[in-house]
C-alpha cells in the first residue's frame, strides 16, 4: 500500500508545477514594463543609428531573457515529464498488485472448496458408520 501515497504525492509535485509554470506564464503576458520582443522591419528602417543601437541593446536583454525562461520552462517540462512517466510506472505496478491479489483470493477460494468437499466426506462417513468420532476427538474405524 506504497504505491497509494507515491501516487497522491505525484499527482500534487504535478499540479504545483503546473500552477507554477501557469503564474510564471500569466506574469510574463501581464507585465506591461517589459521591452519589446523585435522591431517591427519597418520600424527598423525608419530609426536612427542611435535608436538601432539602444533597440539592439535593448532586444539582445530581452532576447537573453526570453532565452532564460525558456530554459527554465524546459525544465519544468523535462521534470513533469519524470513525474508523468514516474506516475505510469506506479500505475502499472498497482495494477500488477491488484491482480496478484486477485489470483490469491481465487486460489484461497479453491482451497476453501476443497476443504469443504473434505468436511462434507468426512460427514458422510460419520453418518454411514464408517468412521467414528469420540467425545475426546479421536477418530475410530469400527472394525466389522
Amino acid at each position: 500500500m506504497k504505491q497509494f501515497p507515491a501516487i497522491v504525492a505525484a499527482i500534487v509535485i504535478t499540479i504545483v508545477i503546473g500552477l507554477g509554470m501557469a503564474a510564471i506564464g500569466a506574469n510574463a503576458f501581464l507585465d506591461t514594463a517589459s521591452v519589446a520582443i523585435a522591431a517591427s522591419p519597418a520600424d527598423v528602417n525608419v530609426s536612427t543609428a542611435a535608436n538601432t543601437s539602444s533597440t539592439s541593446s535593448a532586444n539582445d536583454a530581452a532576447q537573453a531573457q526570453i532565452k532564460q525562461q525558456q530554459d527554465v520552462i524546459a525544465q519544468y517540462q523535462a521534470r513533469e515529464k519524470q513525474y508523468q512517466d514516474r506516475e505510469k510506472q506506479y500505475q502499472t505496478e498497482l495494477k500488477d498488485a491488484a491482480q496478484k491479489v486477485n489470483d490469491a483470493n481465487s486460489t484461497a477460494q479453491q482451497y476453501q472448496d476443497q476443504v469443504q468437499q473434505y468436511q462434507n466426506i468426512f460427514t458422510q462417513l460419520q453418518q454411514r458408520g464408517v468412521i467414528r468420532v469420540g467425545a475426546d476427538g479421536r477418530i475410530s474405524v469400527p472394525s466389522r
